[in-house]
């Protein structure tokens, strides 16, 4: 897997970068949830799309800002789904279970244990 950043971060925009994985790691991870509950659910799902928006705040990357959470602020993830036979409690069900079941968006809700060490090449 390849990183890389935008010019205006030093990077030369000639791969993704790695907030960019992080949504795509969402909406993967959503599609795969949602096509197996919805099967759970005999719910037909023709087709389905998202739009997975992240907000940074790069004064704490950048060594501007000390008291700024380096991470995400805000991830907003709009789920569109074609279902013409499903009733819209069927599809608020489905939208729950998204939620409840994927595990993408359970680690990006919960504080998660990360553990860094240092080894000389």
């Amino acid at each position: 897997m390849s990183s890389d950043e935008p010019t205006a971060l030093l990077g030369t925009d000639s791969a993704v970068s790695p907030g960019e994985y992080i949504a795509q790691a969402l909406a993967g991870c959503y599609a795969v949830t949602l096509a197996a509950s919805a099967t759970a659910l005999g719910i037909n799902l023709r087709a389905m799309a998202m739009d997975i928006e992240i907000d940074f705040d790069l004064r704490a990357f950048l060594g501007i800002e000390t008291t700024t959470p380096a991470g995400a602020r805000t991830i907003r993830a709009q789920v569109k789904l074609d279902a013409p036979d499903s009733s819209p409690e069927q599809l608020k069900k489905l939208m729950g279970l998204l939620e409840q079941r994927s595990p993408i968006r359970d680690t990006l809700t919960r504080a998660v244990e990360v553990i860094t060490t240092l080894e000389s090449l």
